[in-house]
């Protein structure tokens, strides 16, 4: 039986490291009783698999890795028993039942991502500046920006990996929806980046907050939040 864990990561944990974090949760499925599936031969281990790494120190309400487990509680008693063993910034928000075919593993499933930006002091954005200044960096008809890649970094129009970006009425947050996973991968750092350059306007004289809100599968037209690809187990 394969399972879909979805948390969050905010305050002091979002510093910690990926590696530390898949190490977290293999402490704290022990200690709830979960009874895990292990891989075979001289070194077992736990057979999990996170879904996609998150820059460090960026918050999240969005993060997911999959395990196999022998058997396994209704979902609401295993999130109940993984709270039990959580940090106060960090949060189990759900278990679904997945299949366990290659394909549905949350590593390979990531094509997109939603962040919020808001203001460190939780403030308002400049109307002037940031509503309209937003709407005519997407007008352009590309929008290049230096991409790092694992090899060099390449000048790259990014206009195609934006889903949507846009203001919120109360000029508090910064909605973006971009390309993530092995294709077409795009930081939101990188897109604010743009934008402020774009405004002729010092990026390191706003101190912004940065979160994930939630991975994404499919199709930009038809994107499916991980935590709805499986069944609730009762």
């Amino acid at each position: 039986m394969r399972l879909r864990v979805k948390f969050t990561k905010t305050g002091p944990m979002r510093f910690t490291s990926h590696l530390d974090i898949m190490r977290y949760f293999q402490k704290a499925l022990r200690r709830a009783d979960i009874n895990v599936s292990l891989s075979e031969g001289f070194s077992p281990h736990m057979l999990m698999s996170f879904a996609l790494p998150l820059p460090l120190g960026m918050s999240s309400t969005g993060e997911y890795f999959d395990v196999d487990v022998k058997d396994a509680p209704a979902s609401d008693e295993m999130i109940r028993r993984l709270n039990e063993q959580m940090c106060e910034d960090i949060t189990v928000l759900s278990v679904i039942k997945i299949p366990e075919d290659k394909a549905n593993k949350c590593m390979s499933l990531v094509t997109g991502a939603d962040y919020s930006v808001t203001l460190a002091d939780g403030g308002k954005f400049d109307e002037e500046i940031f509503a309209d200044g937003i709407q005519r960096f997407m007008a352009q008809d590309k929008i290049m920006a230096v991409k790092k890649t694992k090899r060099n970094e390449e000048l790259t129009d990014i206009k195609p990996f934006i889903y949507s970006f846009y203001i919120s009425e109360d000029l508090k947050t910064i909605h973006l929806r971009a390309g993530a996973g092995s294709v077409g991968h795009l930081r939101s750092d990188l897109v604010m980046n743009s934008l402020f350059e774009f405004l002729g306007l010092d990026a390191e004289k706003y101190e912004l907050s940065s979160q994930r809100d939630e991975l994404l599968s499919g199709k930009p037209e038809h994107f499916v939040p991980l935590y709805k690809m499986g069944e609730v187990m009762y």
